[in-house]
């Protein structure tokens, strides 16, 4: 056997890819808070998706051509959900939410991918992803009940953060059933060539570089962007479209379910206050990772454990 060669098992692929995604997307909450000090919501989206298509051009060129014609309405539609849809709407409710609190309610995502796979591809639930989905809901449902009072039952900044979510569930199957067999490289710059016309003429049209230069944080402002863009724009979705092709949509989906931790903790940094009740909603959110992944974990282990190769010696 060639020892030279360093073989690393598909479980760890999987889980060194999922806490890689779960650092980047956990800290684009705060990265996002700290950027609309400077800037809208919209300017925020448009800058995200200029500097990441030129992040992205350079390795574009050989691999667009190879895309079929046919495939570029699914590739338009998930661009448009995954680089304006779900990013413009989490900026807009960050505008009232702190950044720990909506990293929290974006554990939602899972239930939301879950229920689309179900809904509109027919994907086949297993009844511990039942149980672990609903522990999550539990959870979000405790986080959305922490910041509702009686002259306000229900936060609207809230719904829309739900809407973004939705969005994201979208994109995920999307991944796994409509856009399957392409490189996630090949899919990224698709995505963000599709909106880079209507996020430039946003940049342009709202003044984006006239209050980066005069605003006095506005260099600072310009760094969050250069590293929303490369890592959660960029390498969040590369990692993403590798991951859905190593897994599955409900899988990747639990990465959700790991970034509150991330983003709890740049709060605490920021001096955001973290209640009783988010702590007790995080530990029954925590509870429902291990059971949604409980049986997709055991089925990837048993798989790669037994797969032609596989280094068990």
């Amino acid at each position: 056997m060639g020892r030279g060669t360093l073989h690393i098992p598909l479980w760890a692929q999987i889980w060194l890819i999922v806490l890689s995604l779960t650092l980047v997307w956990g800290s684009t909450f705060i990265l996002v808070k700290w950027t609309l000090t400077v800037l809208n919501p919209l300017q925020v989206f448009g800058s995200r998706i200029v500097l990441a298509t030129l992040f992205i051009l350079p390795f574009s060129f050989r691999r667009l051509p190879a895309l079929p014609r046919r495939e570029l309405p699914k590739l338009a539609l998930f661009g448009l959900l995954a680089n304006l849809v779900s990013p413009l709407l989490f900026a807009t409710a960050q505008t009232r939410i702190e950044s720990s609190m909506t990293g929290m309610l974006n554990t939602l995502t899972p239930v939301l991918t879950l229920f689309v796979g179900a809904l509109v591809y027919g994907e086949r639930v297993r009844r511990m992803h039942w149980i672990g989905l609903l522990l999550g809901l539990c959870g979000s449902l405790l986080l959305l009940s922490e910041r509702a009072g009686p002259a306000r039952p229900f936060d609207p900044f809230a719904g829309i953060a739900l809407l973004a979510m939705i969005s994201n569930g979208f994109t995920i199957n999307m991944l796994k059933f409509n856009l399957r067999g392409y490189a996630a490289l090949q899919i990224a710059s698709a995505a963000f060539l599709t909106v880079f016309p209507l996020a430039l003429a946003v940049v342009l049209g709202t003044g984006v570089v006239p209050e980066l230069i005069t605003h006095p944080g506005g260099l600072r402002a310009l760094l969050w962007l250069v590293l929303l863009a490369a890592l959660a724009n960029v390498m969040g979705l590369i990692l993403m479209g590798k991951l859905v092709q190593l897994s599955s949509p409900v899988f990747t989906s639990m990465v959700t379910y790991l970034m509150p931790l991330v983003a709890i903790a740049w709060g605490l940094l920021d001096g955001e206050p973290i209640m009783p009740l988010q702590w007790f909603s995080m530990g029954v959110i925590l509870l429902s990772v291990w059971a949604v992944n409980y049986a997709d974990v055991q089925n990837t282990a048993r798989s790669a454990n037994s797969a032609p190769g596989s280094a068990n010696a």
